[in-house]
């Protein structure tokens, strides 16, 4: 079902804006209601990419360091699982 917003844009029920409806958004909220030039879509078209870029590489980056930190965690509890299975298995021997 589309609606429009009450800033005129075509949306669907729980729809992300495309880039173009965000580019208007954007110019609306800096500039106010009125028509835009093309070089001024063109510009707001890239703030909104580069931003969106910059998100994105933040993201990788906390899953990077998120599943770097839970390989250090699992590889320091297998070395301390081996110690304990090495002090055990010396322990059962001089038995």
């Amino acid at each position: 079902m589309e609606a429009v917003s009450e800033r005129g844009l075509a949306m669907t029920e729980n729809s992300i804006p495309t880039l173009d409806q965000r580019v208007t958004l954007y110019l609306r909220a800096v500039h106010g209601e009125r028509e835009y030039t093309a070089k001024e879509r063109s510009a707001a078209r890239i703030v909104l990419l580069d931003t969106m870029a910059k998100e994105g590489k933040m993201s990788i980056g906390r899953k990077v360091l998120r599943w770097t930190w839970i390989t250090i965690v699992s590889v320091l509890a297998v070395i301390g699982l081996f110690a304990v299975y090495n002090d055990l298995l010396h322990w059962v021997l001089r038995q």
